[in-house]
């Protein structure tokens, strides 16, 4: 019985050290991938703040014109 716990464990120590060098052979040729979604990431998101930007200067015109329309039609007539 202690035998083949002790296989067991030889095989889990091993397995784990496998798992080990695997993880370390696939984060070399991930890391560059990794540093462009990250940069894809901020692109993104730079993107997203200008398009709010830009419906914010949207929403401010809109009320412009409807104080400008608003103005005219309310106006006395001559």
């Amino acid at each position: 019985m202690r035998a083949e716990w002790l296989t067991w464990q030889e095989e889990a120590q091993e397995l784990a050290q496998a798992l080990v060098e695997e993880q370390k052979a696939t984060e070399l040729p991930l890391s560059p991938l990794w540093a462009e979604l990250l940069e894809l990431e901020r692109q993104m998101t730079d993107e997203q703040d200008k398009i709010c930007a830009v419906r914010g200067n949207v929403l401010k015109n809109e009320m412009r014109v409807q104080k400008m329309v608003t103005g005219i039609s309310s106006s006395p007539k001559t």
